[in-house]
C-alpha cells in the first residue's frame, strides 16, 4: 500500500479531546503523508513537546501491538544527535509518540529561508548524521525517513528525529523483523531504489542513500532525483544515472562531490559498507574540507597554552574532554555527559580568566612584569 504525501482532512475532535487528559495542544506544526505534528504542553511534566500523530492508514497498518514494539526498540537510542522519544499511546484509534519540542528548527525551514548551504556546513551535518546512524545501525535499527524535516539544527549541531517508524534489522531481536506490513513507509524524494522496490532486508546502506539526497540537495539547492509524480519520483530513484553535484554546483570540492555521488549509487554494494565507513572517510581524508569547530561543544583541546596552565584548569580541561569524547559514543546518558563537559569547560575558562586577572593585578602592583609568566596558584 502507498500511503500519499498529504492528508486532507483535519485531526478530528476526538483525537484532541482524548489528548487533551494530559497534553494542551498549541497549534499544528507540520503535516505530511504519514503524520502529523502537534506543540503540545506536558501538564503532567510541565514541560513543551512534538507529538507525532500517525495517519489514520498507518495506525491501522502498523496495529498498536507492533507500533509499540518497535516504540520500545527505538526508545533505547540515547546519542547527542538524536532527538530522544519521551513517551507513546493511542488516542481514538490513532498510534502517536512524543518528543521534546526543539526550538532550533528543521533542515526545510532553513532551505526555505537560505537555499543551498556551504560546503562547511554540510560536511559538519554529514558527520553528525554519520555518528547518529553508526549508533543506530550498531543496535540494529534502520530510520527509513531520512529527510530535512527529520533534521533539526541547534546551536551549530545536527540532531537526527523521528525514529519512531524504524525498523530493526536483527533477526535476535524477540518477534522478528518490524514493519513487515506491506506499507512502503518513508519519503518518495529521499527514499533508497531498495526501499522504494518493496525490499525486506533493507539495511542502514538504505539510511546513507537517504543521507546523500539530503547532502545533494544541500549542496545543489535542487533534489538528486525529480518527478512531477510520485510514481516518475520512484522511478527516477530506480533507474536515472546518478546526477553530478559539480554539474549543479560547481564550487563543490571533488573529493566532497564524489562522497555524495556514492551514497546515491543505486546498489547497496556501491556505497559505503556502513555509516561508520563513511565517518571515518569524513575525518580522515584529507582532501575533505575542514570541519567548523566553532560550532561544536565547547570543549577545549589539549595545546601548549593548557599545557602550560594552572593544575586547576588542566585537571577542568581533563574532566571536559573525557566526558565529551564518552558522551560522543552515545549510549545511556550521553547527554548528561555532554552537559557536564559543557560546564566543566565552563569552569576552566572562567578560572583561566580570573587567572589572567590576578596575573594583571599583580603586575600592576609590582609596576609591570612579563607577561607571558601565569601566576602559579599552586604557591
Amino acid at each position: 500500500m502507498y500511503l500519499p504525501f498529504a492528508m486532507s482532512a483535519a485531526l478530528p475532535a476526538d483525537l484532541l479531546d482524548a489528548l487533551a487528559g494530559r497534553f494542551a495542544v498549541e497549534r499544528e506544526l507540520g503535516r505530511g503523508g504519514m503524520a502529523t505534528v502537534l506543540l503540545a504542553h506536558d501538564r503532567s511534566l510541565d514541560r513543551r513537546v512534538a507529538i507525532k500523530v500517525l495517519a489514520p492508514e498507518l495506525s491501522a497498518a502498523l496495529g498498536p501491538d507492533r507500533f509499540s514494539r518497535e516504540i520500545r526498540l527505538t526508545a533505547r537510542l540515547v546519542h547527542p544527535n538524536i532527538v530522544p522519544l519521551f513517551d507513546s499511546g493511542e488516542a481514538n484509534s490513532c498510534l502517536y509518540y512524543v518528543m521534546p519540542f526543539i526550538d532550533g528548527g528543521t533542515l526545510r525551514g532553513r532551505l526555505h529561508a537560505s537555499g543551498c548551504w556551504s560546503v562547511d556546513e554540510v560536511t559538519h551535518l554529514i558527520t553528525d548524521l554519520a555518528e547518529a546512524l553508526a549508533y543506530a545501525h550498531g543496535l540494529g535499527i534502520v530510520h527509513r525517513d531520512i529527510k530535512p524535516e527529520n533534521v533539526f539544527w541547534q546551536g551549530g549541531r545536527a540532531l537526527l528525529a523521528d525514529f519512531g517508524i524504524a525498523t530493526t534489522t536483527s533477526a535476535t531481536m524477540a518477534g522478528g523483523p518490524l514493519t513487515g506490513t506491506g506499507t512502503i513507509i518513508g519519503t518518495v524524494a529521499y527514499m533508497s531504489p531498495e526501499q522504494a522496490a518493496g525490499a525486506k532486508d533493507i539495511d542502514g546502506r538504505s539510511d546513507l542513500y537517504s543521507l546523500g539526497c539530503l547532502a545533494f540537495e544541500l549542496l545543489t539547492g535542487q533534489l538528486p532525483f525529480g518527478g512531477d509524480t510520485p510514481m516518475a519520483m520512484l522511478a527516477a530513484h530506480l533507474t536515472a544515472p546518478v546526477p553530478s553535484v559539480r554539474a549543479a554546483n560547481p564550487d563543490v570540492p571533488p573529493r566532497i562531490a564524489a562522497v555524495v555521488e556514492q551514497l546515491l549509487a543505486k546498489t547497496p554494494e556501491e556505497r559505503p559498507a556502513n555509516a561508520a565507513a563513511l565517518l571515518e572517510a569524513m575525518r580522515t581524508d584529507p582532501g575533505l574540507t575542514p570541519l567548523d569547530q566553532s560550532a561544536k561543544p565547547r570543549v577545549p583541546r589539549p595545546s601548549a597554552a593548557v599545557a602550560t596552565a594552572a593544575p586547576e584548569v588542566r585537571d577542568l580541561v581533563e574532566k571536559a574532554r573525557t566526558l565529551y569524547l564518552r558522551a560522543m559514543q552515545g549510549g545511556e546518558g550521553a547527554r548528561g555527559k555532554l552537559e557536564m563537559a559543557r560546564v566543566y569547560a565552563d569552569k576552566a575558562l572562567a578560572k583561566a580568566a580570573a587567572l589572567l586577572v590576578l596575573q594583571k593585578k599583580v603586575r600592576d602592583l609590582l609596576g609591570g612584569g612579563d607577561e607571558s609568566t601565569p601566576p602559579r596558584s599552586d604557591a
